[in-house]
């Protein structure tokens, strides 16, 4: 109670500006236990692991179109191919760990002049995204029965703002996560 009244209380700063953008926000969840995209407050068993490997395809990611312009605009990140690579690792019926790793296999790109702007071609290389290290608790709950837990992520800048998989900077969130589990469905 006393951590959610001091992030209330805490003053709120604007973010530093950056010359770069990540324009791919789509994100794994850390384990295949826990679906798609969305995490669940259970963790992997002790010493348990999961990777999992997924493919995604976008047709336009980040286009720019003049407004007062008869001009249809340039996709700056036209369609992409990307990958996302993720590990995870439970610890001690309670903790888990994961790390992950997004890809631009491949992308097609324009340059061009919209709306008075020199768009420069964005890198259609391979290029790796800004990864993701966190980790999870279980703070109330067994593997059945009302579930709560506590998630944190660390964005690493290691993606490339030519290829806008990374924006330069370090970010994190922190989450917290309630389910309601019996052996053959669970609520999120």
């Amino acid at each position: 109670a006393a951590l959610i009244a001091s992030a209330w209380a805490a003053p709120a700063h604007a973010q530093m500006k950056t010359d770069g953008f990540r324009v791919d926000r789509f994100e794994m969840a850390p384990s295949v236990e826990d679906g798609l995209v969305t995490q669940d407050p259970g963790v992997l068993r002790h010493m348990g692991w999961s990777v999992s490997a997924t493919l995604g395809f976008t047709n336009t990611v980040l286009r720019v179109v003049p407004r007062l312009s008869s001009d249809t605009g340039i996709d700056v990140v036209g369609p992409r191919l990307s990958a996302y690579l993720d590990f995870a690792m439970g610890f001690a019926e309670r903790f888990e760990v994961n790390l992950s790793l997004p890809f631009a296999l491949a992308q097609s790109t324009e340059s061009g002049v919209a709306a008075g702007f020199m768009l420069s071609e964005a890198s259609s290389t391979t290029a790796l995204g800004d990864a993701r290290v966190g980790g999870s608790v279980l703070i109330y709950g067994r593997r059945t029965g009302p579930q709560v837990g506590l998630g944190a992520t660390m964005a690493i800048p290691l993606g490339s703002e030519d290829s806008f998989t990374g924006d330069g900077g370090i970010g994190g969130e922190v989450i917290a996560t309630g389910a309601y589990v019996e052996p053959k469905y669970r609520v999120l």
